[in-house]
């Protein structure tokens, strides 16, 4: 049974939350950077740390599904391979053959270390031409090729001077090399698999069960090896060598998928996370969000609203926060109907849209802040100034006008206040057609801004509104 994120529903789960009892996908397990103690996954929630989904979602032992590896090796690419294997012995023989022989093996050993690490992700489809072009894999894979070819040098060694010694190397070896193989998968690393601490750890995870595992495989090779040594005696020698090349090339593909399916089923004791369904999992979802963004994602899921405003303004406090890390604040405090926080977080928001040129969606947010409160302007003197020209190159006159408006009570000291007020007796007497109102606001900047370097400014336009019909000499 495939076990799901709680919090992205279509997406496996990839850990889980003891403490919480939660299972979480790629997503929303970030990593913990330099952690002290070697957390690698962390839980939103408790900040606990996450476990891989052992026997990744209740994986049916390989004991249990032995057909599924037998058939494994039967594909196309498999059975060319095994085939192009077996023509050398018909054309070569000595040193060429075994050259020949080993060219081949190595380019099994791509198919087959690839097999291992989708198997090792729980996927047991064959591997097609596609994903063995995109595996990059090939050194850790063909190190292993050689391992397996060294042994197998080794057996047909011994086994040509006396066929006990070399039947008890090939016993001993099918019980080590499993091993050897799964440590050096699992650390990606082909040095682990003579590393008597990583053979150690294998074993230890695996326990009696490994033994099983070797079991079924000494069982499989003798069945192998007795189908071989029936023909050996019937046919030329040129047919024997073949049907070896077949049969074992068909045993070192099981042996890779079944190891690879081990990885899988204690992947939690072994610590092993399968790279390629973690490599798939972020393909199909685009690049991974921030530890941040997953933060607020999971808690506004869990009812944690709190934690998630306390998250997000954080956020937006640092230096560089992007415009989509506001709006996304913006959205929260806005759905939660927090006034308080809106009116705080609205000046740094207004200047980032003005910044970003979305001067349209400043309007917007304007007037749903002003359904909210009518009197509402940003606290930044500076964004009010901002926001006013913009409305005011867009034809919002009245928008313009009040984004200025009263800014010498609230900001007595704005140094570009007699700056905005000109700019507010303008809209009032050209676009609005109120020359009284405009005259009054020049008129209060002519009596308390004598010093300003704005001063000529102001008297140039009392003039021009002096001189219109009906207006009021001060």
């Amino acid at each position: 049974m495939t076990h799901f994120c709680k919090y992205h529903p279509l997406e496996a789960a990839a850990w889980h939350c003891p403490a919480c009892r939660i299972m979480c996908c790629e997503q929303c397990s970030p990593e913990r950077p330099g952690d002290a103690k070697g957390v690698p996954h962390y839980c939103q929630m408790c900040g606990g740390e996450l476990k891989i989904m052992a026997g990744a979602h209740g994986a049916v032992p390989l004991w249990q599904r032995p057909l599924d590896f037998l058939r494994y090796p039967l594909t196309p690419i498999v059975l060319g391979l095994l085939i192009l294997g077996a023509v050398p012995p018909f054309l070569l023989d000595g040193i060429p053959l075994l050259v020949a022989l080993a060219v081949v093996l190595l380019l099994l050993s791509k198919y087959a270390y690839t097999a291992l690490e989708y198997t090792a992700s729980g996927r047991l489809e064959p591997v097609t031409a596609g994903q063995l072009g995109q595996a990059e894999n090939t050194e850790l894979a063909v190190s292993l090729g050689t391992l397996v070819l060294a042994a197998v040098g080794v057996v047909i060694y011994l086994g040509l001077k006396s066929s006990f010694w070399g039947g008890a190397v090939a016993a001993l070896e099918l019980v080590v090399l499993p091993a050897m193989i799964i440590a050096a998968a699992v650390d990606k690393n082909a040095a682990s698999a003579f590393s008597g601490e990583s053979l150690k750890a294998v074993l230890s995870a695996l326990g009696l069960l490994y033994g099983a595992y070797v079991f079924l495989l000494m069982l499989l090779t003798v069945c192998l090896q007795s189908f071989v040594s029936l023909f050996a005696d019937i046919v030329p020698l040129e047919f024997s060598r073949a049907l070896a090349v077949l049969a074992y090339g068909y045993l070192f593909v099981v042996l890779m998928a079944a190891s690879g399916y081990l990885i899988y089923t204690f992947q939690s004791e072994l610590g092993f996370t399968p790279q390629h369904g973690k490599q798939r999992a972020r393909r199909s979802r685009g690049p991974l969000l921030d530890p941040a963004a997953i933060a607020v994602d999971i808690y506004v899921k869990e009812g944690a609203y709190a934690k998630a405003v306390s998250t997000l303004r954080s956020e937006t406090n640092r230096k560089g926060a992007t415009l989509t890390v506001h709006e996304r604040y913006h959205r929260l405090i806005t759905a939660l109907g927090d006034d308080t926080a809106m009116r705080q977080h609205a000046s740094a928001y207004f200047k980032l849209l003005l910044e970003s040129n979305r001067d349209s969606q400043a309007l917007a947010m304007m007037r749903e802040y002003l359904l909210r409160d009518s009197a509402f302007r940003p606290e930044d003197p500076d964004v009010c100034f901002d926001m006013a020209q913009a409305f005011l190159a867009m034809g919002e006159y009245k928008m313009a006008v009040h984004m200025v408006s009263g800014l010498h009570k609230d900001a007595p000291h704005y140094i570009r206040l007699p700056e905005a007020y000109l700019l507010a007796a303008r809209v009032l007497n050209e676009n609005l057609g109120l020359p009284q109102k405009s005259l009054a606001l020049v008129q209060f900047l002519e009596g308390r801004f004598k010093t300003h370097k704005a001063f000529p400014e102001v008297l140039a336009y009392r003039n021009v509104l002096m001189q219109k019909p009906g207006s009021v000499d001060a």
